[in-house]
């Protein structure tokens, strides 16, 4: 890579810290570290949802599965797209909670067993996939500089620190400002650029689409070389992934107003499509004129990253880079933000509300940050697959938090303590149990048995005790 290139990334990297300290002399209680005051406007808030929904398995996985999916990688988008509406859908239903976290709004008014089963899968789903955003953004690191003799470990532990640091400077609040930034340079180099260098590169569209049809796949349309079924599923899972990532709840009571919500979400969902639509033809353009590019570099998902050093001049291969790491890195601060999120408020803040108040919390909140970075960091150096880590974690979260959150959203009179509670912890360890014996079960994912027995769970439980304030306590 370019010394030139390397420049770009390293301002890049540097900017990003400084919109931290920047942040920092905006947080003064829990609202602003945990959702930003409440504040964000429709521009900044469509900026982060669609950079958080972006991250590593969306971008780097995506286009190295071009190879073996063509197009067919657009039913995950679609899947995300039409999850991105729903939450526009219920996104004025979040808003009267008026909570602070997804935990709290599955807890409703059932006390605090909920809001704890719930924090602490969240905590495992969020410190997982802050690991595998910084494996994503250490691997960038390592393609940038492996001239300059930069191993993997050692790009992996700098992109630990930058994330680290400005999401403990500024919370949220640095979080969706770094996003906004991360948004524009993604969109520009990957969604604009990007398409148009590789189908320059390849001599036009027609050798990308022609190399995918003698692999029997498409370039245009994603159920060529794609089973039905199994397409279905990946779309259901992304679909259900997003109302279930506790990002997605945490960017609707950010929002300073419920039509604000609504309309971010929606945006975000059009800009799907065209991220897709990106995507593939990155990915097409790739394995056209890098055919061996997973036995020469150990993983396909090195495709996006090569293609930019290979054919992007200079200066733009520097911004492409910076285009990769901004759809990785904004996905990685904002699980680390809700990481320490759940652990703090949702979990001790439960357990202990009289020894550790909001102003006690506020100020550990930053120390508990980078605790929980270095530990992201011993799991990013663990990861081998971006892509099979995302579709795990997110039927994890799926099965776990979307039944329980849609019935205290709609049927709060119904809910119980138990019935919450066994709903969330019934989801998530099925759906658990399943992957580690490799038992995908019906419909090709454990998503579904999990998020029928969290729905039996919440059913059952409802013919007992009812919900109310004092007996939650």
């Amino acid at each position: 890579m370019r010394t030139i290139d390397i420049v770009v990334v390293c301002v890049y990297m540097l900017g990003m810290l400084g919109v931290g300290i920047f942040a920092r002399g905006k947080i003064s209680n829990m609202d602003d570290f945990l959702l930003g005051g409440k504040r964000f406007k429709v521009l900044p808030l469509t900026a982060t949802i669609m950079t958080t929904m972006t991250g590593a398995g969306m971008t780097l996985g995506m286009v190295g599965a071009v190879s073996r999916r063509g197009s067919g990688i657009m039913w995950d988008l679609i899947g995300v797209a039409i999850g991105l509406f729903m939450m526009a859908a219920i996104a004025g239903k979040l808003r009267e909670t008026n909570k602070r976290s997804l935990a709290e709004v599955i807890a409703g008014k059932n006390g605090k067993a909920p809001q704890i089963a719930v924090a602490i899968i969240a905590t495992f789903y969020t410190i997982v996939l802050t690991g595998q955003n910084v494996a994503a953004v250490g691997r960038l690191l390592n393609y940038a500089g492996s001239d300059l003799g930069i191993t993997p470990v050692q790009a992996t532990i700098f992109a630990a620190i930058v994330m680290t640091a400005y999401t403990a400077l500024g919370g949220l609040y640095a979080v969706v400002w770094t996003d906004f930034v991360q948004f524009i340079i993604m969109l520009g180099t990957a969604g604009v650029i990007g398409p148009i260098i590789a189908i320059s590169a390849s001599g036009g569209i027609a050798p990308i689409a022609s190399n995918l049809a003698s692999n029997n796949l498409s370039l245009f349309n994603p159920a060529v070389g794609n089973a039905i079924w199994p397409s279905f599923t990946f779309a259901l899972l992304m679909l259900f992934g997003v109302p279930g990532d506790p990002t997605s709840p945490q960017r609707a009571l950010a929002a300073i107003d419920a039509p604000t919500a609504r309309k971010a979400f929606t945006f975000a969902g059009i800009s799907m499509f065209w991220w897709g639509a990106a995507l593939s033809i990155i990915g097409g353009a790739a394995f056209y004129l890098m055919p061996n590019i997973a036995e020469e570099w150990g993983t396909a998902e090195a495709a996006f990253p090569v293609f930019a050093i290979k054919y992007f001049p200079p200066v733009l291969t520097g911004l492409a880079f910076a285009g990769m790491l901004a759809a990785v890195m904004s996905t990685a601060d904002s699980m680390l933000l809700l990481c320490t999120t759940h652990l703090v408020y949702d979990i001790a803040m439960s357990v202990a509300p009289k020894k550790l108040t909001e102003e006690k919390a506020v100020k550990f909140l930053p120390w508990v940050t980078v605790v929980l970075g270095i530990f992201a960091l011993f799991i990013a150096l663990r990861i081998t697959s971006l892509l099979a880590t995302m579709y795990f974690v997110f039927s994890l979260v799926s099965a776990s938090f979307i039944v329980p959150m849609l019935a205290q959203l709609y049927m709060p009179n119904k809910c119980t303590v138990g019935g919450v509670t066994t709903g969330v912890l019934a989801g998530g360890a099925i759906t658990a149990i399943m992957y580690q014996v490799n038992y995908m079960g019906p419909g090709g994912d454990p998503i579904y048995t999990g998020m029928l027995a969290s729905a039996a769970c919440i059913f059952i439980g409802s013919f007992f005790k009812p919900s109310s304030v004092g007996a939650a306590q």
